[in-house]
């Protein structure tokens, strides 16, 4: 049975795709520890495909999703004892599915759609290691985040010192997908140990990569004007790498 999905990235890429990525190839292969290793990419995607994708997702896994919730907590305010002492956690709002458990709703719909093979696929390992400039394992971490109107997530750098294969960095690969009602939603993220730098997330057939850890924020998805603001979504399928030793 066909899934809106392709099973691998080559059956998602626009004409000309290949060869425009190619180009960026070891574009994250030399940076700097905490420096901003990101590479975006639009147009990559082909527009056949993105509608059905973008309808697969809105039917089968908007259902799914479970809803993260984190605001700035108060006590960040009225606990400081001394002027300048801001200390922000990790704060966010958006929907997400974690498609780590086997048999779950949500891991099931991913099946069936195509998600986890185009996730898991050789070319999508291929295309990472190809920025990188070295080599990946191949157990991607699989996930699919949705951010709503207003959604966003708050300042925060995705360093993890405390699991083996992740304390000296990690790939992340996005692809993205936005609803017509999308009018905005920017990256900002640092360089040179300030948060400068602003990308726009929300173009079409936009494919992100990351080589983390380094300083990023993802502010509030703007809809557009005169769209109904509760069709505004902006789905990213997400697929984390380790570096292979």
């Amino acid at each position: 049975m066909p899934t809106a999905f392709p099973p691998d990235l080559a059956g998602l890429l626009a004409p000309g795709a290949a060869r425009r990525i190619e180009r960026h190839a070891g574009a994250l292969a030399t940076v700097p520890p905490g420096e901003a290793g990101f590479l975006s990419l639009a147009s990559c995607l082909a527009p056949a495909a993105v509608a059905r994708g973008l309808a697969a997702l809105e039917a089968r896994m908007l259902p799914l999703l479970s809803r993260i919730d984190v605001p700035i907590p108060p006590a960040t305010i009225w606990n400081q004892t001394r002027s300048f002492q801001e200390r922000l956690p990790k704060v966010a709002r958006l929907r997400t599915a974690y498609l780590e458990r086997r048999g779950t709703r949500a891991w099931r719909a991913a099946e069936e759609i195509g998600v986890l093979g185009l996730l898991r696929s050789p070319g999508l390992r291929a295309f990472g290691e190809a920025l990188a400039g070295r080599p990946l394992k191949p157990d991607a971490g699989c996930q699919v985040l949705c951010y709503g109107a207003g959604d966003y997530m708050g300042p925060h750098h995705d360093h993890h010192p405390d699991i083996p294969g992740a304390r000296d960095g990690y790939l992340d690969i996005h692809i993205g997908f936005s609803t017509p009602a999308v009018a905005s939603q920017r990256l900002v993220h640092a360089r040179d140990g300030h948060l400068t730098q602003v990308v726009e997330l929300a173009r079409p057939g936009l494919v992100n990569a990351y080589r983390l850890p380094f300083w990023h924020q993802v502010a509030p998805l703007e809809p557009r004007r005169g769209a109904d603001p509760a069709t505004a979504r902006r789905w990213v399928l997400l697929a984390s790498f380790r570096f292979a030793r």
